[in-house]
């Protein structure tokens, strides 16, 4: 599935929802079901080494505003679909990325990569 608007570019073996949208913002989740998800970086933004990795993950939240210049989103990483208890969540500029999450065999991997 591919989500491409408001400047925001996401290719995802998963469905992507549009959970909340409230005057200009608009959330988004993409569902995991309880998986392992390894978030990776482009080598143009390399921070670690390999990953960050994260078990029983329920669902990916990407929190953004529809204003066509606003380039920031909030990505939250969670791990109960009730109670949206975070893992983790951090802010990314995205007017040069586009990001991908896939299917693995034991696992999801997203990937935050630099647009051509």
């Amino acid at each position: 599935m591919y989500y491409k608007k408001y400047n925001l570019n996401i290719e995802s073996d998963f469905d992507i929802h549009t959970v909340r949208e409230v005057d200009e913002d608009i959330d988004l989740a993409i569902l995991l079901k309880k998986r392992t998800l390894n978030l990776y970086f482009d080598e143009e933004f390399k921070i670690i080494n390999s990953r960050f990795q994260f078990s029983g993950i329920d669902k990916i939240m990407i929190r953004f505003n529809k204003n066509e210049d606003s380039f920031l989103a909030t990505i939250h990483i969670i791990n109960s679909l009730n109670s949206d208890l975070q893992s983790m969540n951090f802010e990314i500029n995205y007017s040069d990325i586009f990001i991908e999450v896939k299917n693995d065999e034991y696992s999801v991997d997203m990937r935050i990569n630099k647009s051509n």
